[in-house]
């Protein structure tokens, strides 16, 4: 079996480090058999919103050019999980220049939020959301814990959340170790109330390709983190593949090994599997 899909990837009009060309996307899917995806760029607040203008130009310009590619390639956001004390500033003119959102000076347990209404007019197709960072909690790791547990139960519970991205991803820092580094970490209670938000509210899990799977963690994480996803799958929960690429070339990301690894934890490519359906 073989990766078809992809539900996340990041072009040049991403904020961060990433530098694919939508051209060059094309092409590359084309060329190792991915037969649906997405562009996912990021948006944090409405910082970010001219980022999603030209990422939206550049793809109605694509599809201008080959209408017939609108039945598989389709136009998402990978948003983050910010704060209403934020959006409330941000929104006010303060802090134009603030491109990750606000980071630091929160209240402790702010209450989560999406920045979605500024993107709206955009014609998003689907919606991929990721906790990329701790909300003004204590750093510490039970803290943590509890605080990125509180923000995953808010997006798989929000009604315009498609996937959930990258559980247990963690944004290395030098004050801490990394708090998720061990999946027996996080309490099964948590785990469990998660995978039954995710089948409530049909909100997918994603297999994440970049940031977990091929991104050096250890052998025994992933083993975990594709038990639990196994798990999810035989609940009825979807599960999105996702690269996550911040690549300048799609071809960079190696598909096939991340294909073998999925296979054999026993992922099941054709069941419960996340597909455009809008």
């Amino acid at each position: 079996m073989k990766i078809k899909q992809d539900w996340h990837i990041h072009t040049e009009y991403s904020c961060d480090s990433a530098c694919l060309n939508m051209d060059d996307l094309i092409v590359e899917a084309e060329s190792l058999g991915i037969e649906e995806f997405g562009v996912t760029d990021h948006l944090h607040t409405i910082v970010n919103r001219p980022d999603m203008i030209n990422s939206r130009k550049h793809y109605d310009a694509i599809i201008a050019k080959n209408p017939a590619l609108k039945e598989k390639f389709h136009f998402g956001i990978e948003i983050s999980c910010v704060s209403e004390w934020e959006l409330d500033l941000i929104h006010k003119g303060e802090h134009q220049d603030a491109v990750y959102g606000l980071r630091n000076g929160g209240p402790a347990n702010a209450k989560p939020a999406l920045d979605l209404e500024c993107v709206k007019d955009l014609g998003i197709a689907f919606v991929n959301a990721g906790v990329h960072w701790p909300l003004y909690c204590e750093i510490e790791k039970d803290a943590l814990i509890n605080d990125y547990h509180r923000q995953y139960m808010f997006l798989a519970q929000h009604k315009d959340v498609d996937i959930l991205a990258h559980y247990l991803w963690w944004h290395t820092r030098q004050d801490i170790d990394n708090p998720f580094a061990n999946f027996g970490n996080i309490p099964a209670s948590m785990k469990q109330e998660l995978a039954f938000a995710l089948k409530e509210n049909n909100c997918a899990f994603e297999l994440n390709i970049c940031a977990i799977i091929l991104a050096g963690l250890s052998e025994k994480f992933v083993s975990d983190y594709l038990e639990y996803a196994c798990g999810l799958q035989s609940m009825g929960v979807k599960l999105a593949i996702g690269g996550d690429c911040h690549s300048k070339h799609y071809t960079d990301i190696d598909y096939a090994r991340a294909s073998k690894i999925l296979e054999a934890a026993g992922i099941d490519f054709e069941k419960n599997i996340f597909r455009f359906s809008k």
